[in-house]
């Protein structure tokens, strides 16, 4: 893959309603990739004229079949602005990249995840 080129990405179309939250709360004030600044408010305003734009959510497939995010606020907004949500679904034991390792530590906490469970050397 070329320098720059972003993953090909296959993602699929779920109802808003289908997908679980992992925390209870949204981030009201928010920042893009760009650095500018936004409001929930303004993404579902965007939404219910646009509809989904952007990027697709992560999602997991859990043991039980359903759907879960760690990507709250898009969900949310898609909830109220009644559309669906774009997503990339993936296993609960399937494997992360080491960009995804990156993003889904938290520092403060303490929190890094693993690759997998089976590696733990």
């Amino acid at each position: 893959m070329a320098v720059g080129a972003k993953k090909i990405v296959n993602a699929t179309s779920h109802k808003a309603d289908d997908i679980r939250f992992s925390q209870n709360t949204v981030t009201f004030n928010k920042t893009d990739k760009d650095g500018g600044a936004f409001t929930y408010s303004d993404l579902v305003k965007s939404m219910k004229s646009n509809g989904w734009k952007g990027d697709p959510v992560d999602v997991v497939r859990m043991p039980d079949g359903k759907l879960s995010s760690i990507d709250n606020t898009r969900i949310a907004a898609a909830r109220e602005a009644g559309i669906d949500v774009k997503a990339t679904v993936r296993g609960f034991d399937d494997l992360l990249s080491a960009s995804e390792i990156k993003r889904f530590t938290i520092p403060k906490k303490g929190f890094v995840p693993k690759m997998s469970a089976l590696i733990e050397n």
